[in-house]
């Protein structure tokens, strides 16, 4: 449960931070990745194959995650 109750404050953040995410479930997607990672001890995140995905889901018209 405080998994989810972490996510879901991650999620309010990101949509309060960047009015873009509220628009595109792939975007808000995207971005609270970036968050977790530049918190983390993740790798790089652009230098994973995960974001440019998301950021053209809309471009070339497949379904959001």
């Amino acid at each position: 449960m405080d998994n989810l109750k972490a996510t879901a404050h991650i999620v309010k953040h990101v949509l309060e931070e960047d009015k873009r995410t509220r628009n595109s479930d792939s975007f808000l997607y995207l971005k609270v990745l970036e968050y977790i990672a530049e918190r983390s001890d993740c790798p790089d995140l652009k230098s994973l194959t995960v974001p440019p995905l998301p950021a053209e889901y809309e471009g070339i018209r497949l379904p959001a995650l």
